[in-house]
């Protein structure tokens, strides 16, 4: 799966556990400055003519019941009444463990040769986190309780989120120590590096206020590179590069304070790891019908040259529902109140914008793999010719991206939903049926191309 951290995206492994912390305050006065220590010359992206994405398909009829989707070439783990399975392509799955009736959904290393999975510890929200290889050997705890209470002692509100590093057996570890669960309130964060084969847990680095509950963009101020081998972070301060040995290779990156109630940046790798979109909550967004709405200036970083380019776009990145398509060319904004409905795509390379809909705020998204399709508020829109705007086929209901072509989707049959594959081909959308009976619950499904 692309983007094993993000995205927005991204993060399956997210536990409350109430516990006790206290927060700094956070700066309000702001400033606009590109001056990191080791300070990037800038250059300016200025808008050109209109660029816009187009469609042109027809969704093909489901027939009842639904045709078998063939599974060679997958590989699929889930949970069915508390066990844990492994199961290659069309053959028959193997019980690997008992994981209880309340589980998350487990999730496949980047090798193919380990699980990851979560039990739950007396009915209670608090879960333990294991791996276990897929021939069913090796089960081992990765995130011991004792540790994770000692870590967190004294903190009343805490919880963790983690997931492997692409390439790798290692899992990278987030905790965060919030003085409330207050919308908007600031968290500390601790980084981790879990060895899922010695269950060695390193600390990477302490990061102090860089998190934000339920700001509408929180995983995205912690990003891994999509090569696995470095980690951009964003604080109040500005943007820190690290390696996997916790080795800073660039500090305080473009450097800003907040004017608005988001607090902190949110990152985009570029997909071959050379650099980041980067948006910074320092502006404001001058709508008509409210004040104080968050606002973003927008930069290409690129990390051996060290630049920092600004890229342009009126309206601005503004509100929470923000994202950028994995190849790093376009934004999706906008939509934040039912005051200011309207919503944006931007071409990064050009600057232009334009309204992709005005009359849907807070709406969910999500790209595909490789930014050529994208899934709207339950349809299917596709990237296609600058100066149409793309036309979208109503699907089932979303679940997740497996690949450019499929994503997973539930449709309700007999009043039960089931997890259904959607296969994009020579501009048709098909349904098919995953075989999976009623005993697998949403959620509990990780689907993975070999």
């Amino acid at each position: 799966m692309n983007k094993m951290l993000t995205t927005s995206k991204c993060y399956f492994w997210i536990v409350f556990i109430i516990l006790l912390v206290a927060c700094g305050t956070v700066p309000s006065q702001p400033t606009v400055t590109l001056a990191p220590t080791s300070a990037p010359t800038s250059t300016s992206i200025s808008p050109t003519s209109t660029a816009s994405p187009t469609t042109t398909f027809i969704p093909a009829p489901s027939p009842v019941p639904l045709p078998r989707f063939s599974l060679d070439g997958y590989l699929i783990a889930f949970v069915k009444n508390g066990d844990l399975y492994f199961q290659v392509g069309n053959d028959l799955p193997l019980k690997l463990t008992n994981v209880g009736e309340k589980s998350f959904r487990p999730e496949i290393s980047p090798d193919n040769k380990k699980i990851l999975f979560a039990r739950n510890q007396d009915g209670k929200y608090a879960y333990l986190f294991y791996t276990i290889n897929t021939d069913g050997t090796d089960e081992r705890i990765v995130i011991p309780n004792d540790w994770r209470v000692s870590l967190a002692s004294g903190i009343k509100n805490s919880f963790l989120n983690l997931a492997f590093i692409p390439y790798t057996h290692q899992l990278l570890l987030n905790i965060y120590m919030c003085a409330s669960q207050e919308r908007g309130s600031p968290c500390s964060v601790r980084l981790f590096i879990v060895d899922t084969d010695t269950g060695n847990i390193k600390k990477l680095a302490d990061l102090g206020l860089a998190f934000q509950q339920n700001s509408g963009h929180d995983f995205r101020t912690i990003q891994v590179s999509p090569d696995g081998k470095l980690i951009a972070v964003g604080t109040q301060n500005g943007i820190d590069i690290f390696t996997l040995d916790g080795k800073i290779i660039r500090k305080n990156i473009l450097p800003y304070k907040p004017v608005s109630y988001i607090l902190f940046p949110a990152l985009f790798w570029l997909p071959d790891s050379s650099g980041l979109t980067v948006a910074l909550p320092d502006r404001l967004f001058e709508s008509i019908h409210s004040d104080n709405v968050p606002g973003y200036t927008t930069w290409r970083y690129s990390v051996d040259r060290n630049v920092a380019v600004p890229i342009h776009l009126e309206p601005p990145l503004m509100g929470t529902e923000l994202d950028i398509s994995p190849d790093g060319k376009w934004s999706f904004y906008g939509g934040y109140s039912i005051a200011e409905p309207a919503l944006y795509l931007g071409d990064l390379t050009t600057g232009s914008v334009q309204i992709f809909d005005g009359n849907n705020p807070q709406v969910n998204f999500s790209w595909g793999p490789d930014s050529r399709y994208f899934i709207y508020q339950n349809s299917l829109g596709i990237m296609g010719k600058s100066g149409e705007l793309p036309t979208l086929i109503n699907i089932c209901a979303f679940e997740s991206w497996i690949n450019a072509n499929h994503f997973t989707c539930t449709i309700s049959d007999d009043n039960y939903s089931m997890p259904r594959m959607a296969e994009i081909k020579e501009g048709i959308i098909k349904i098919y049926d995953l075989g999976f009976d009623k005993d697998i619950g949403r959620g509990f499904i990780f689907i993975k191309p070999k």
